[in-house]
C-alpha cells in the first residue's frame, strides 16, 4: 500500500512539472501591430484578441461571422458586412459612418473570404488616436500574408458548407500565387469567390434565403526591400451582392400602423395580442410553411450591390533608431441599394421601396515616425489626411408607390386612381377626383427603368414621388501621437 501511494505521488509530481516545462519549449511570443508599430502583444495595454492563420485555418474560419460570433462583447447584426462592439455599430444600409472600423493592412477596408490571412486583431474600446473617430466602440485589423522572396508558392483550397437553417449549402473558391521576381521583388496575387446562404424567411415574397451574400474579391500585392527600404504596394477589386435583410431587425416588431385585419383581432395600435404578432397580422393570419424564429413581412426583398476598387501604396524607411512610414490609398466605390421603406413611410399598407445609387472617390494620406528600439519608453507620431472629391461624389435617391400609396401618403386630392396622362383634364388645387397625371411621377431617366441597376432593379408600374440628387464633399486631416511605458517585471 505504502508503494502505491509513493508511486502515485511520484506520478502525480511529474504531472505538475511536465506542463510547465512544456509550456516554456511551445510558447511562442505573438507580435501585433495594433498600435502602428511591431510589439508583443503581452505588453499592449488594451483589449485585444488576435487570431493566428493556423487558428483560422484550424478551426474552419471562411467569413468574419465565423469568428465575430465567438468572441466577447462582439455580435454580429448584420452577417459578415455590419458588426457591433461593445454595443457600437459599424455603418448601416442608410449610409451613416458608424462608431467602429476596420482596417486592411494600414488603410481602412476590409474583406469577406477570410483566404491568406496572416492574422487578425480585434481591438476593444476607443481607438481614436491611431484610427480615426469612426473607432469609438473598437477596430477590426487584417493583416494580409505579403509577398514572400523564398520561392514560388501556389495554393488552391474549395470548402463546401451545410449551414444550420438555410435552404441552400455555401461555398469557397480560392487561389494564391506567389511569385519572386529578384532578390528584392515578389509578387503574390489572391483571388476568393464566395456564397454565404440566408436563413430568414419573407412571407410577402415568398423568398426564405433571406440574407444571402455573394463575394468575389482580387488581390495583387508587390513588394521592394533593400536595405532599409521596404515598399508594400496593393491593387484590390471587391465586388459584393447581399439579398435581404441580414436579420428580422423591426420588420417581425409591433409597428405603429393600424393593420385590420379579420384574421387578428387588436386592442391597440402597437400590441396585437399573444398569438397575433405583426407578422401574423400583415401576412392575413397564415404563416403555414414557415419558421416563427425565422419568418417576417416586407414588401421588398432590400438589395445591395457594392464595388469597390482600391490602390494603396506603403514606404517604410527604417533609420536606427525610429521608423518613418508613408501610406497613400485611393478609393472608388460604387453602392447600389433596393431598401424597404413601406414600414416608415405607408404603415405596411403599400409598396413603398427606395432606390439608392452613390458613386465615390476619396482619397488618404498617411505619415508616421514610430520608435523601433526595445526601451522601456515606445512613442508614436503621425499626420492623417482624407478627402472626398466633389465630383464624381454623388447620390441619387427616388421613393416609389402606387396611385394608392400616393393618396395614403396626401400627395394627391383625389379618390380615382385613373391615369389621365395626355388628357384635356385638369385638376384644382383641392382635386376634382377624376384622375391624375403619371407624367409627375417619372424617374429622373424618363420611363420606369432604373439604368444604374442590374436585372431585377426594374420599377415599371411605380410612381416616383421622391427623388434626391445631390454631390458631397469633405476632408478630414489630423495629427496623432501616442506614448507608451512598459514598466518590467516588479516582482
Amino acid at each position: 500500500m505504502k508503494n502505491f501511494r509513493n508511486q502515485l505521488i511520484f506520478c502525480m509530481s511529474l504531472m505538475l512539472f511536465m506542463p510547465l516545462s512544456y509550456a516554456q519549449d511551445e510558447i511562442e511570443e505573438l507580435i501585433v501591430t495594433a498600435n502602428k508599430r511591431a510589439e508583443s502583444v503581452q505588453d499592449i495595454a488594451m483589449n485585444v484578441s488576435v487570431l493566428t492563420e493556423d487558428v483560422i485555418r484550424e478551426r474552419g474560419i471562411y467569413r468574419p461571422e465565423d469568428y465575430l460570433r465567438s468572441l466577447a462583447g462582439v455580435s454580429t447584426p448584420g452577417g459578415d458586412v455590419y458588426y457591433t462592439i461593445r454595443g457600437l455599430n459599424t455603418g448601416t444600409a442608410q449610409v451613416t459612418s458608424g462608431t467602429t472600423n476596420t482596417y486592411l493592412d494600414e488603410i481602412a477596408g476590409s474583406i469577406t473570404n477570410l483566404y491568406d490571412v496572416a492574422r487578425i486583431e480585434v481591438l476593444r474600446g476607443p481607438q481614436g488616436t491611431l484610427y480615426g473617430s469612426n473607432a469609438v466602440g473598437g477596430t477590426i485589423r487584417y493583416i494580409m500574408n505579403k509577398p514572400s522572396f523564398d520561392g514560388f508558392e501556389g495554393n488552391i483550397s474549395l470548402e463546401h458548407v451545410d449551414k444550420k437553417l438555410a435552404p441552400n449549402s455555401g461555398s469557397a473558391y480560392n487561389l494564391m500565387l506567389n511569385v519572386p521576381v529578384s532578390d528584392n521583388l515578389a509578387l503574390r496575387a489572391v483571388f476568393t469567390t464566395g456564397e454565404d446562404p440566408g436563413i430568414y424567411q419573407n412571407i410577402a415574397t415568398g423568398r426564405k434565403d433571406i440574407g444571402t451574400q455573394e463575394d468575389e474579391e482580387f488581390r495583387l500585392m508587390a513588394r521592394y526591400e533593400k536595405g532599409p527600404v521596404t515598399i508594400n504596394a496593393m491593387y484590390l477589386k471587391k465586388d459584393r451582392y447581399d439579398f435581404g435583410q441580414k436579420e428580422k431587425g423591426n420588420a417581425d416588431k409591433p409597428g405603429t400602423s393600424d393593420i385590420v385585419d379579420a384574421n387578428c383581432a387588436y386592442d391597440a395600435e402597437w400590441y396585437y395580442g399573444d398569438t397575433c404578432t405583426r407578422v401574423y397580422a400583415t401576412a392575413g393570419g397564415d404563416m403555414s410553411g414557415y419558421d416563427p424564429q425565422l419568418a417576417f413581412y416586407s414588401f421588398e426583398d432590400e438589395i445591395y450591390w457594392v464595388d469597390t476598387e482600391v490602390m494603396t501604396v506603403n514606404i517604410q524607411y527604417d533609420f536606427e533608431k525610429m521608423s518613418a512610414i508613408l501610406i497613400y490609398a485611393d478609393y472608388d466605390n460604387k453602392d447600389r441599394y433596393i431598401t424597404d421603406w413601406s414600414r416608415i413611410d405607408t404603415d405596411d399598407l403599400f409598396k413603398d421601396p427606395l432606390y439608392y445609387y452613390g458613386d465615390d472617390t476619396s482619397e488618404t494620406t498617411e505619415f508616421r515616425l514610430s520608435s523601433n528600439t526595445d526601451s522601456p519608453f515606445s512613442w508614436t507620431v503621425g499626420y492623417y489626411k482624407t478627402e472626398y472629391d466633389s465630383e464624381p461624389n454623388h447620390v441619387n435617391e427616388w421613393e416609389i408607390t402606387d396611385a394608392g400609396g400616393l393618396d395614403y401618403l396626401g400627395y394627391m386630392w383625389f379618390s380615382s386612381h385613373t391615369d389621365c396622362t395626355g388628357s384635356m383634364v385638369v385638376m384644382s388645387a383641392a382635386g376634382d377626383g377624376s384622375c391624375y397625371n403619371s407624367a409627375l411621377y417619372k424617374s429622373p431617366y424618363g420611363d420606369s427603368t432604373y439604368a444604374p441597376f442590374p436585372a431585377g432593379g426594374n420599377t415599371s408600374g411605380g410612381l416616383v414621388y421622391g427623388s434626391y440628387s445631390y454631390y458631397g464633399y469633405s476632408e478630414e486631416k489630423a495629427f496623432f501621437g501616442q506614448i507608451g511605458f512598459t514598466a518590467g517585471d516588479w516582482s
